[in-house]
């Protein structure tokens, strides 16, 4: 059995894209802040948190709303209790109704929880006094943030075929591959700006949404990757597969350099076999024997990944275009 394995991404700094790997899972995750928050050296609002073990990996992306009373507030407290929830108490055999009303009444129930996280929040002695006014309004109505949530289980006995579990509520991303090619369309147009948890109020513009879907069918691979971001990276979205880790980083970068940025989290989560070796932050080939060293190649040019390996194309190392595709860009949420 794998050793359990958790990590909660800090929220105050900006964190290029890191590899991981244990059991039968391996991932790729990083973080940063808008450039509004950076320049004022305030915490992000989005909150990145997993844990893994074996055959097991829970994963939270939270999505605070800026315009709430520090929406960085109720995305870490969301994610840690929906993180805790998804690994202790998300049932083996039940139907995606049943989660949704589990997951709503813990979403309620929070509420009360949460109230002395709002009420007690010191404002930063440094906010101007008109400021201070309009976030004493603020508190009253709560701290709010949106949230993708779930687990993936590797098939096992009690979960013959392996089972994946999402939920959410909001319009950050969750994109799904399987051999055949990408399968998110399947998780419908439930994607809404003006859908979040509220300290307030609890869930706010809907229930959350529920997906449930096997991992295998008849010993064949059916969901081999999946990728969450918060809106801050959307333009990500017309990607037909996920990049490379130096285009990711590019993209990054892009999309925080407008005065107008929103904070980014990215989890990018692998479900068949993993890599022989993981190089942080760069695209290399991937060595075929466990614990080589991997030669400094870090100028090769990036190329997308595969479903096979986040690192490396399917082709051979001629430079490629990362392929994208023509979609509508949702807007971000203030």
């Amino acid at each position: 059995m794998e050793d359990l394995g958790e990590l909660q991404v800090s929220q105050d700094g900006e964190i290029p894209v890191q590899l991981g790997r244990s059991g039968a899972f391996a991932w790729r995750y990083a973080y940063a802040r808008s450039a509004d928050t950076r320049a004022a050296s305030d915490p992000g609002q989005d909150y990145l948190t997993f844990r893994y073990e074996g055959g097991t990996f829970a994963f939270v992306l939270c999505d605070g709303v800026s315009q709430s009373f520090f929406g960085d507030l109720a995305a870490r407290f969301l994610g840690d209790a929906l993180l805790s929830w998804a690994w202790s108490d998300l049932p083996v055999k039940v139907k995606a109704q049943d989660i949704r009303d589990e997951l709503n009444a813990l979403l309620l129930d929070l509420v009360a929880k949460s109230s002395d996280l709002v009420s007690g929040h010191a404002i930063p002695k440094n906010v101007p006094w008109i400021l201070r006014d309009v976030l004493e309004q603020k508190r009253a109505l709560g701290s709010q943030t949106t949230f993708i949530c779930g687990r993936i289980d590797q098939p096992s006995e009690d979960i013959p075929d392996g089972r994946l579990v999402l939920a959410w509520l909001g319009d950050s991303r969750v994109r799904l591959w399987g051999p055949a090619g990408e399968r998110t369309a399947e998780l419908g147009d439930s994607f809404h700006t003006e859908e979040r948890w509220s300290t307030h109020k609890g869930p706010v513009g809907s229930p959350p949404h529920v997906f449930i879907a096997p991992l295998r069918n008849e010993g064949k691979l059916q969901i081999a990757r999946m990728m969450l971001y918060s809106d801050g990276l959307a333009i990500l979205d017309p990607y037909e597969l996920p990049p490379g880790d130096v285009e990711i980083n590019r993209l990054i970068a892009q999309a925080g350099e407008s005065p107008t940025s929103d904070d980014i989290s990215f989890l990018d989560i692998f479900m068949r076999g993993v890599p022989a070796h993981s190089v942080p932050a760069r695209d290399v080939p991937v060595a075929s024997v466990p614990d080589v060293p991997v030669p400094d190649k870090s100028n090769v040019p990036d190329k997308p990944g595969t479903l096979d390996n986040p690192n490396v194309s399917a082709k051979s190392n001629v430079p490629e275009k990362p392929k994208v595709r023509q979609v509508p860009i949702r807007r971000g949420r203030e």
